[in-house]
């Protein structure tokens, strides 16, 4: 049966359960592309997010109980006492995890892209990744001086949320994920009518319904690649605006 986009009607012709299959097929596997994406971009974003806040409370903490917290863990740094003649170069370190760390989710992500694992298998290569990027992080505020790790952390947690929020926004990763997930869910359930329903006319309408699925999501489709295109160059112009 052809499943191709440009002759979606010719499923009209077929059988209905085998039609509702063919679009719910088509519905996951755009849901499935997207995860992947999806989830390493938010995840990021939620990792860039507690960067940003220890730095910000960092830099805040010269004052109030901050301070003080800081002081008393700062007085016993692992760092310096290990690398104490090269204590200048200690905060570079951190630059350069980042960097490689960053780059290495890059590679696996292209690598995973190419191999023929489960979806549910990427997903956890990758979530694992991220999870040892936050154990790197928590093992980092353990180990640098606070006054020094601040400015370092604010800068690469604003410079990745930055990069994973825009390109979730101007590529539609999460919208086209839960989009496509979303109907899927609604082909299911028009699945479930068909083996409630047994009359002629219910079949028919079902099969209007799906039709009526098929057109709303490739409307939604060209709305949010125009639309997420448009407002991300507004948003970015406008910003650049601000700065003048």
């Amino acid at each position: 049966m052809p499943v191709n986009e440009n002759d979606l009607a010719s499923f009209a012709k077929e059988d209905l359960t085998e039609s509702i299959k063919v679009i719910h097929t088509e519905f996951s596997d755009k849901a499935n592309d997207f995860e992947l994406p999806h989830t390493l971009t938010r995840r990021l974003a939620s990792i860039a997010s507690l960067m940003i806040v220890f730095g910000l409370l960092t830099l805040a903490g010269n004052f109030s109980f901050i301070g003080e917290i800081k002081l008393t863990i700062t007085n016993q740094v692992i760092m310096s006492k290990v690398c104490s003649t090269f204590e200048a170069f200690n905060i570079n370190i951190f630059d350069l995890l980042v960097v490689l760390f960053l780059l290495a989710v890059s590679i696996i992500k292209l690598t995973l892209d190419t191999i023929n694992y489960s979806r549910k298998t990427k997903k956890s290569i990758l979530i694992n990744c991220l999870r040892v990027m936050t154990v790197l992080l928590i093992l980092s505020i353990l180990t640098f001086k606070w006054n020094e790790l601040a400015p370092h952390a604010l800068f690469w947690g604003l410079l990745i949320f930055i990069i994973s929020y825009s390109s979730n926004r101007k590529y539609g990763y999460t919208r086209g994920y839960s989009r496509n997930r979303l109907y899927a869910k609604k082909v299911e359930l028009l699945y479930a009518d068909k083996l409630l329903g047994t009359d002629t006319n219910e079949d028919k309408n079902i099969r209007l319904q799906l039709h009526e699925l098929i057109k709303k999501s490739h409307e939604e489709i060209h709305k949010d690649i125009v639309g997420d295109y448009i407002e991300y160059g507004n948003s970015a112009l406008k910003w650049l605006s601000t700065k003048k």
